[in-house]
């Protein structure tokens, strides 16, 4: 999906950090007619009802963003 903004003709790498993350951002918060058209993080609180849980997944995708 991340074809959507960066065409397969221009090389990835000559985009920062910053740019990819704010295209992830952009992807995780569009709804998904498979998620009955609730974004990912929506289908997220409402499966685990625990906002502990979902700290920790940002936390740990910000570990994991641009390596």
């Amino acid at each position: 999906m991340i074809r959507y903004f960066i065409s397969k003709k221009t090389l990835i790498e000559n985009y920062s950090c910053d740019d990819i993350d704010n295209i992830a951002i952009w992807m995780n918060n569009y709804p998904r007619k498979s998620l009955n058209y609730q974004t990912p993080l929506e289908e997220l609180l409402e499966e685990f009802d625990d906002k502990n849980i979902i700290n920790k997944i940002y936390k740990l995708q910000a570990k994991v963003n641009c390596i």
